[in-house]
């Protein structure tokens, strides 16, 4: 947390104080990567796939999509605790 807090810091002096909605910002996270596991599932149900590898390639993904949606909502807590230090130092 100290080298992020560092780097922003440093952006600030530079920029300028962030004023952001963090909590609306880190759950517009989620969307790329939702976006990713519907397109996923398409290509796993052979609705969006043209063969057998790639609906393979469907499943592997769901997999990997869903593994990386649990870290991230695990992540976005402890994020948006860093985030919302900076307005207490700004």
């Amino acid at each position: 947390m100290e080298k992020f807090l560092a780097f922003i810091d440093e952006y600030q002096k530079g920029i300028g104080n962030i004023d952001a909605d963090w909590r609306k910002i880190l759950e517009l996270g989620f969307l790329s990567k939702l976006d990713w596991l519907e397109y996923s599932l398409k290509r796993l149900l052979q609705i969006e796939c043209t063969d057998e590898n790639e609906q393979e390639m469907g499943t592997i993904e769901v997999v990997g999509t869903i593994n990386t949606l649990k870290q991230y909502e695990e992540m976005v807590s402890e994020l948006e605790t860093w985030l919302n230090t900076l307005d207490a130092i700004a």
